[in-house]
């Protein structure tokens, strides 16, 4: 009775544990997010006389993609997040690609290192939502190495091979001449 109790309490607490630090890595997430929302929005409010058209265009576009990660994030980080299923938005998202790659085009370092800070926060996000990346890229470098020593290990044989059938030959050679000496 005791020790299903422990058991009982034991697993009661590890699915707490673990409801807990999902919880933690999620509110860490979005409050990356919304910290870099607050540098892009006071810097907006401080610097909107002094800041070009073009700057302020790229920072107000990388605003709206940050308003909409926040917005979505409960979607985002079981989807974008996810390695699973980021090929496929990827694929899906062609057209986006240039304006977002019209973003680099910014003058001012402040704006850059916002628009970086932002890049930065989608990085992590996208490398702590991705269920069993480690795993998955340890298992593809594994997998590697092994079809490359496969590699290697065949041509090595083939080559092997190549030198026994050379010494069979010259051995099958070599008694023939001894019988047809002997003869």
């Amino acid at each position: 009775m005791i020790l299903t109790l422990c058991i009982v309490f034991s697993i009661m607490a590890f699915l707490t544990w673990a409801k807990l630090n999902s919880l933690k890595k999620h509110d860490e997430t979005l409050y990356r997010f919304c910290d870099v929302r607050r540098k892009m929005m006071q810097y907006l409010r401080n610097n909107y006389e002094t800041i070009s058209k073009n700057d302020y265009h790229n920072l107000r576009k990388s605003l709206d993609l940050l308003n909409n990660n926040i917005h979505y994030f409960d979607i985002y980080k079981t989807h974008i997040f996810n390695l699973s299923f980021l090929m496929g938005i990827f694929k899906a998202a062609k057209e986006n690609l240039n304006e977002v790659n019209k973003l680099q085009d910014v003058n001012n370092q402040e704006i850059k290192s916002l628009i970086s800070s932002f890049e930065k926060a989608f990085l992590i996000a996208f490398f702590r939502f991705t269920p069993w990346l480690k795993t998955r890229l340890c298992i593809g470098f594994f997998v590697f190495v092994l079809s490359l020593i496969g590699r290697a290990s065949q041509s090595l044989s083939r080559k092997t091979a190549s030198k026994v059938k050379n010494a069979i030959s010259t051995i099958q050679m070599i008694e023939d001449r001894k019988l047809s000496y002997s003869m």
